[in-house]
């Protein structure tokens, strides 16, 4: 899980992670490391969903994608790539129920203690699909990351992948909430297999965990876990949510709730938001300059304000193109 810093939402916690596609020129960076995509209509889903019974009667989840979207039609003149903003809106969690999954010891780095725990009789945490997670980075600069996995028993059962990168200072309690199953191709954890059907196809059971294991990338001196509990989601909208960056701001009038995603065109006096399964409505802009976005670090924030005060909001933002491949 691509992380996480903290954004000015009027005194209420809102975590951005960046993200960025490099179909049309090389991506450019937020100043937590962004992971680049190539084909921003096939990004992933901010949330999850329980895809009912499965034939054994069991609860499973597993990762639903974003609807394709049409490409944007080309007029005379138009440039060959057209670039765009957009906002996820991801499901948080008011932690009202907790399931504890493993406590370690928080005066030791991690990597000096066992990180795996088996629960021999199963755990059934059906119905808390996001984790809360109390634990130390080790600096902004830190290029080094956790992947938290769940394992489900059965043949047919896949893994549940949580990954956290690590570059922040001090304790901070987060809350991971959505699956981060083979996003992260440039991360080598240290032990970890590479079961494809396990990372990519199969649904992880809920209700038969059997184990959890903590696998690191890096050297991850100084990283820190106190406790590992799974907690339900929360739906929590974010009402005019805005990007900022320097001077330059963007804001769309309406209240994006969690599993929709906002994606404004540059150049046109709308943005559409699209919800699960590929509804859309038109949102009206303001905006305040002009963004110039430059290779290599850069700094942006989110703001917006969100529904419940008493729960976290966690968006993905990000910057791309529709269009052709430029190559110098």
């Amino acid at each position: 899980m691509r992380i996480l810093r903290k954004a000015d939402t009027g005194g209420h916690p809102l975590r951005l992670r960046g993200r960025t596609d490099d179909s049309a020129r090389s991506p450019a960076g937020d100043e937590g490391t962004a992971a680049s995509r190539t084909r921003p209509e096939e990004e992933s889903a901010p949330f999850h969903t329980a895809d009912g019974p499965a034939p054994d009667g069991h609860n499973r989840r597993r990762r639903r994608r974003i609807p394709h979207l049409p490409r944007p039609q080309r007029h005379l003149g138009q440039l060959p790539t057209r670039p765009f903003i957009r906002i996820e809106n991801l499901y948080s969690s008011d932690c009202k129920t907790q399931i504890p999954l493993i406590k370690l010891d928080e005066s030791t780095d991690l990597i000096k203690q066992q990180c795996k725990k088996e629960y021999p009789s199963f755990l059934n945490i059906d119905g808390h699909y996001a984790l809360k997670v109390v634990m130390k980075g080790n600096g902004i600069l830190s290029k080094d990351a956790i992947c938290i996995r769940l394992s489900s028993l059965g043949g047919t059962d896949g893994y549940a992948d949580y990954v956290v990168k690590t570059n922040f200072d001090g304790w901070k309690e987060l809350i991971l909430s959505d699956l981060d199953n083979a996003e992260y191709p440039d991360l080598k954890f240290q032990g970890m297999d590479d079961q494809l059907y396990k990372i990519h196809r199969f649904s992880t059971n809920y209700t038969r965990i059997s184990s959890l294991q903590i696998y690191t990338a890096g050297e991850c001196n100084g990283v820190r876990i106190k406790s590992i509990e799974a907690v339900p989601l929360t739906p929590n909208a974010l009402v005019n949510p805005s990007v900022v960056m320097g001077n330059n701001s963007i804001t769309f009038l309406d209240s994006l709730q969690s599993g929709e995603f906002v994606e404004y065109q540059v150049g046109n006096e709308t943005a559409t938001i699209y919800d699960s399964i590929g509804n859309a409505r038109n949102t009206m802009v303001e905006r305040e300059g002009r963004f110039l976005v430059s290779n290599g670090k850069f700094s942006v924030f989110v703001h917006g304000i969100p529904e419940l005060r008493n729960a976290p909001s966690e968006v993905v933002l990000t910057f791309g193109f529709y269009g052709d491949y430029i190559a110098n």
